[in-house]
């Protein structure tokens, strides 16, 4: 055991006489720095700490160009408070060459090992309020607004139902504060030339929702040029947007007025109706020349056998639904002298459409009829609160479908995209004509109801260029507003 311990000793004596030369060069060959340490990557520069810390610095110095889109501004560090913490780094470097740590590059020189290098990561700072501001201010010059929908020029001589109406309003562009910070600030800690750029995050902002002020814009310059006293009312059924342009004015109600006959005739039938009764509805809708001979029997199944009786209860059936412009004197053709009814429309001094004395009704309450239909197929609305039990939804989805067999091709459905989904009732007088539809459009249903006038005789040539223009620019109006909302 003497003998065991006494060649440990000698062992060590040895290896002191033969590693001690070695490891005494070994320490004092070291810099301030241990060889196999890197700063941010980079081996140490210099003989002292102050040269080192100085060359860590050389490289973040050096200024970063920022993109913002394709415009570029140069940004210095000092701008933003960047500064190289080099004392903390060298603190780190310096600690490897205390303790067993220092004497680990020894053991791997001695074993001929190439050392494990030990990284000092870059240790910086940054004033987050300068950047944030610095960034704002790039924000201020260069961000872009959306701006908003407009009227596009209406060219001379182009037809209205060719021309684009709209002009879609056109995204903006926006900095991103919050995302783009971290990419400038990589930049700036980057000590490679290509690596001191930023891309900026830029965000598109969608433009707003174009307002329903452009389409009556559009319905009264469209107006205005038309001769003949004209009224239109418009109502997105969805939104609850609506343009209303003399809409209250008193004008003939001709075969507008079916459309509430149609719906007392389902009120007072229970179930489906009657073959004879179904066959007048179609009838009424498809057979021009026939159409009025149905609807005064209609109005006699109605009023008990009466065609009087039953316009009575037409116009019960409006008044109950608050319609108080609309009413029914009397039958289609009657010739009995007729009463004298007073309205709030018909009592206008500013502008007379002349309408029938048996039968009136208002752009307005013919398009606020359509959407009660509308609301009511679909399970709602004020037919059904106003008339519990005696109206259903399908019984109103029913009604819709007979005014979609209006196989009229003038009017609204003249301006509308071909395929387009259209409910409606047209009539026309000597010096009246309105059509009054509901159009289901790219952002829903909505209803379209107009009236023209003139004295002696509507002309053609005005009043259905009229009604297809006004169509195409609602239909425009409503498919711009749906492509906002769906961005």
């Amino acid at each position: 055991m003497r003998n065991y311990g006494r060649l440990i000793l000698l062992l060590l004596a040895f290896a002191v006489m033969a590693l001690g030369p070695r490891a005494w060069n070994y320490a004092h060959s070291q810099g301030p720095v241990p060889a196999w340490v890197t700063l941010a990557g980079q081996p140490p520069a210099g003989s002292t700490l102050d040269e080192i810390a100085q060359a860590i610095t050389i490289p973040y110095a050096e200024p970063v160009w920022v993109y913002y889109g394709e415009e570029r501004r140069l940004l210095r560090p000092e701008e933003v408070g960047f500064r190289v913490d080099t004392a903390a780094m060298l603190a780190e470097a310096e600690a490897q060459r205390e303790g067993i740590g220092f004497w680990r590059g020894f053991v791997d020189e001695v074993l001929h090992q190439v050392p494990q290098p030990v990284d000092i990561p870059l240790r910086y700072q940054v004033d987050e309020t300068m950047l944030r501001e610095w960034l704002s201010d790039l924000a201020v010059r260069y961000d872009r607004p959306p701006t908003s929908a407009v009227v596009a020029p209406i060219r001379e001589g182009v037809p209205f139902t060719e021309t684009v109406v709209f002009r879609p309003g056109e995204p903006g562009l926006r900095l991103n504060l919050q995302a783009s910070t971290p990419r400038v600030v990589e930049a700036l800690a980057s000590p490679h030339p290509d690596g001191r750029q930023a891309w900026l995050v830029l965000e598109e902002t969608s433009p707003p929702p174009p307002d329903i002020a452009l389409l009556k814009e559009v319905l009264e310059k469209r107006l205005e040029q038309t001769p003949i006293l004209s009224s239109v009312f418009v109502r997105h059924l969805a939104s609850g947007q609506e343009v209303n342009i003399r809409a209250d004015v008193a004008y003939s109600g001709m075969s507008l007025m079916k459309i509430p006959l149609f719906i007392e005739v389902y009120r007072r039938v229970y179930g489906a109706p009657e073959a004879e009764v179904r066959r007048a509805l179609t009838s009424t809708m498809t057979l021009p020349e026939a159409s009025n001979a149905y609807a005064n029997w209609l109005l006699s199944q109605v009023g008990e056998g009466s065609a009087q009786q039953g316009a009575q209860q037409v116009t019960r059936l409006l008044r109950r639904l608050g319609l108080v412009n609309s009413f029914m004197a009397g039958s289609y053709g009657s010739e009995a002298p007729a009463p004298r009814v007073v309205t709030a429309a018909n009592s206008r001094s500013d502008f007379n459409a002349h309408p029938d004395p048996y039968m009136q009704t208002t752009p307005k309450e013919m398009g606020l009829l359509l959407e009660m239909l509308v609301k009511c197929a679909e399970g709602g609305g004020a037919l059904l609160a106003a008339y519990p039990g005696e109206l259903t939804p399908e019984e109103c989805g029913e009604i819709i479908a007979l005014l979609e067999l209006n196989p009229i091709t003038t009017y609204i459905k003249a301006g509308l995209p071909e395929g387009t989904r259209l409910a409606h009732k047209h009539g026309f007088s000597n010096e009246n004509q309105s059509d009054a539809g509901i159009i289901w459009g790219p952002g829903g249903p909505y209803v379209l109801s107009i009236s023209v006038y003139q004295p002696g005789w509507v002309e053609f040539r005005y009043s259905h260029p009229l009604m297809a223009d006004m169509a195409k620019a609602t239909w425009d109006f409503f498919a711009l507003w749906a492509a906002a909302h769906a961005g």
